[in-house]
């Protein structure tokens, strides 16, 4: 891929400092001042880390990885063959940009400026497009920060509910009103970032169940996408083996052999 992101990069810094933020703010104001003493301190920050740990790493997956690249052709293409080429597939299209043919719903991406496979769209979250090979990643990424967020909200007001009834009728002292400042921002992020990646995932859920757009010169692609079931649909992105695979983000998601797309 060739290109350098700005808005992309803004992202990936804005997203890995909210993180490190969230992390300091939640241990250090929320549990250890009102939990040091508990077992629950070491629970609620080893559940909370593990939340962020699958964020971060089904995020890491998704950023990182090869989203579908549709590989470019290894010799020069006649493109005078071009229009005897679709009769015999309709499916195929050719890429003027890559001057190369490409799958059927692959799209090429201006940022990237590559064609890829099965392409969503280019997310500056990820700094990645969302396609075939990474779909399950980002839809992983986006469960995990929704479940990190809720989390996190519910671990401040247990936080909150513990101090009141240990210091009522305290006057509110300098600590407490620093305590309040990152209360209040704390819950702002979960809250902005949490209904954020809801909306993306539904979309996403939307866009998974009915597949990408059919052919409509081709009846076959759409009696297909009529007959899939939801489950199926799912499959195609999250894999075809144990249902928990889908949780896990080391586990690929299936896809068609690479040589399959080479011209």
């Amino acid at each position: 891929m060739t290109g350098v992101d700005v808005c992309g990069l803004l992202c990936l810094c804005l997203l890995y400092g909210c993180v490190a933020y969230g992390e300091y703010a939640l241990i250090v104001w929320m549990i250890i001042p009102v939990m040091s003493d508990s077992l629950w301190a070491y629970v609620h920050v080893t559940v909370f880390n593990v939340c962020l740990a699958f964020a971060l790493w089904a995020h890491g997956k998704a950023s990182f990885g090869d989203p579908g690249v549709v590989p470019l052709p290894k010799t020069h293409i006649d493109f005078s063959t071009v229009l005897q080429q679709q009769s015999n597939n309709s499916d195929w299209t050719i890429c003027a940009r890559c001057e190369t043919y490409r799958p059927p719903h692959a799209h090429h991406c201006r940022i990237c400026n590559r064609c890829i496979r099965r392409m969503d769209h280019h997310c500056p979250w990820i700094n990645n497009c969302v396609g075939e090979l990474n779909q399950k990643y980002f839809l992983q990424f986006l469960v995990y920060t929704a479940v990190t967020c809720l989390y996190g909200s519910l671990v401040v007001f247990l936080s909150w509910q513990l101090e009141e009834a240990e210091e009522e009728g305290v006057p509110l002292s300098e600590y407490r009103q620093n305590r309040l400042i990152h209360t209040v921002i704390f819950l702002v992020e979960c809250l902005l970032f949490g209904l954020f990646v809801m909306v993306i995932f539904l979309d996403q859920l939307s866009s998974v169940m009915h597949g990408p757009q059919p052919d409509t010169k081709s009846p076959a692609s759409s009696s297909q996408r009529r007959s899939k079931s939801c489950r199926s649909s799912m499959r195609d992105v999250c894999g075809r083996g144990a249902l928990w695979r889908w949780a896990v983000p080391c586990t690929a998601p299936p896809h068609s052999s690479r040589s399959s797309y080479e011209v």
